[in-house]
């Protein structure tokens, strides 16, 4: 896992091919306001999911995709 400044970047990814994706259990891993999580990679796409202090939102080969406040508003 590395730090920068106010965020966590972990790139190592968190589920296996055709592996189910727990998203819920990656959001518990999280351990800092600002943290990012490399899900899977798959054919050199990431998809990675990004916590902001109560936001959830993912990034797919350096796509955005929409946010979502975590308590579901």
């Amino acid at each position: 896992m590395t730090q920068q400044g106010d965020y966590r970047i972990n790139y190592e990814p968190l589920f296996g091919p055709l592996q189910l994706i727990d998203v819920r259990e990656a959001i518990k891993r999280a351990d800092h306001p600002w943290y990012n999580q490399t899900l899977i990679e798959v054919g050199g796409v990431l998809l990675r999911l990004v916590l902001q202090s109560g936001f959830v939102t993912c990034r797919v080969g350096g796509r955005g995709c929409p946010q979502r406040r975590l308590d579901g508003g």
